[in-house]
């Protein structure tokens, strides 16, 4: 079996985001980008699709510059590191099904706290003012800075 250096497997992985981004791109492109002077459905998709190929290049770029200077084998992740990367994934799953119910604020606020205070196990200030400003700035950000209506879940308005 073929044991891969840590440099090609960024390499590839660069181009499979590189790939899936220019998909998203495409089909975010036949969505409309504003909306009578508000974003429309396929603005966020677009921006998202743009930064995810970028990121995707610069890993591919910088692995391959780096690839010259070293030549160590790729370690497979951890159990624990699959774990916790599992965890992440499944806590965006259920912050996305619950923003329907309690609303965009509380879902954040607990995809944030599960993050930060669970997962990370933040217990400080910062942690916990970080619990509070990152769900709390993210609306700001969409509903007053871009108008962007978002769900209010059980609570109303």
């Amino acid at each position: 079996m073929k044991r891969f250096t840590s440099y090609q497997v960024d390499i590839g992985i660069g181009a499979i985001v590189v790939a899936l981004a220019l998909f998203v791109l495409v089909q975010s492109l036949q969505l409309n980008f504003y909306i009578e002077g508000i974003p429309g459905p396929g603005f966020f998709p677009t921006l998202l699709a743009i930064a995810l190929g970028l990121t995707g290049v610069i890993l591919a770029v910088v692995s391959f510059v780096r690839s010259k200077s070293s030549s160590e084998p790729f370690a497979a992740p951890t159990r624990n590191q699959v774990k916790r990367s599992l965890s992440v994934w499944l806590a965006v799953v259920a912050s996305v099904l619950l923003v329907s119910i309690v609303g965009f604020i509380l879902a954040m606020l607990a995809l944030a706290a599960f993050l930060i205070l669970g997962l990370e196990r933040q217990r400080t200030l910062a942690g916990l003012a970080s619990v509070i400003i990152i769900p709390l700035g993210a609306y700001l950000l969409f509903s007053a800075l871009l108008g962007v209506p978002l769900p209010a879940g059980v609570f109303g308005n």
